[in-house]
């Protein structure tokens, strides 16, 4: 306005009057936060009914959960995907999934694989679900298994440590916090538990501590300790799989050879094999039966519609 009249709400304001208000503390702009206030909640964006939706695509691309992604139906718990990815934002100023395009790929590509480094592979009858399975997804020709198709390089993340190396938090704040959000952040919504069941995770319930972080001595400590634990969890392997090849050999403990790098490794890797499960192996590849990952190996019939092009939804 000219002359910069000053107003409160629709009532304008005398010049000489605000400025005596102002040295006297008082408001001119507008009702303070302790006075009666009316509010009304707008720009609800894509909300709609939980039986009834109006679009495919809902959520802010930072939030925005892989069954909407793969174009498979979606439910109350979607929301409570976008929550977890918003608590990471507000402790850590950072996005906990920012997607960026690449040469090759576009950024829904590189969300989902943000999802596999941080998630471990998608469960394959789950993200079979979706009309663009095809867009993302094809069969390896030598291996026989679904791979994600644009993006190769993947590898795994860990919430706590990056909580801990990133973000400087302390241990147990790490712990909790990364349980609390993986707890969330499932690939299939049946495996999400509720916001009901939330209120009830420990990490809510921790006492209000505001130095959460540790200082620059405690974080060089503990790196200090931590490379010490993995260089003697490296040497445990090592002579448990040295003493291995010798019990295979009939070697006593006086004429026992030493190893060379590729056997360690081909002992290392008969030793997987030899496992029940494996809960993790590379993130790209879709799991046949994912019972050790999400539980989410459910009956389900397939509905393939790459009819529609990824940047219309």
């Amino acid at each position: 306005m000219n002359g910069e009249t000053p107003m409160a709400g629709s009532k304008l304001i005398d010049p000489e009057q605000a400025e005596l208000a102002k040295k006297q503390g008082v408001n001119v702009k507008g009702p303070l936060i302790d006075e009666t206030i009316n509010c009304k909640i707008c720009d609800l964006g894509n909300g709609c009914w939980t039986h009834f939706h109006f679009v495919p695509k809902i959520q802010t691309r930072q939030y925005r959960a892989p069954e909407v992604i793969l174009g498979i139906d979606y439910d109350a718990s979607t929301d409570l995907w976008s929550y977890a990815c918003m608590v990471f934002e507000l402790i850590t100023g950072d996005f906990l999934f920012n997607p960026c395009p690449g040469d090759d790929y576009k950024k829904y590509d590189d969300h989902l694989a943000l999802f596999m480094e941080l998630l471990g592979p998608a469960p394959k009858k789950f993200a079979m679900q979706g009309n663009m399975f095809d867009h993302y997804f094809h069969v390896n020709p030598h291996s026989g298994k679904y791979i994600f198709r644009r993006i190769t390089d993947l590898k795994s993340n860990n919430l706590k440590r990056l909580l801990i190396y990133k973000y400087h938090f302390k241990l147990e704040e790490a712990e909790m916090l990364s349980d609390f959000l993986l707890k969330i952040l499932k690939w299939n919504p049946r495996d999400r538990p509720t916001a009901q069941q939330m209120l009830e995770h420990p990490w809510l319930k921790m006492a209000d501590n505001y130095s959460y972080k540790m200082s620059e001595m405690q974080q060089q400590l503990f790196e200090l300790r931590d490379q010490n634990f993995q260089i003697e969890s490296l040497q445990a392997d090592f002579n448990a799989i040295t003493e291995e090849k010798a019990d295979m050999l009939g070697q006593n403990h006086a004429t026992r050879q030493p190893m060379s790098l590729e056997e360690v490794e081909l002992m290392k890797r008969r030793k997987q094999m030899q496992r029940p499960t494996v809960l993790y192996r590379y993130p790209g590849e879709l799991v046949d039966s994912d019972d050790e990952i999400n539980g989410a190996d459910l009956d389900c019939e397939r509905n393939i519609d790459c009819s529609e092009d990824e940047s219309d939804w």
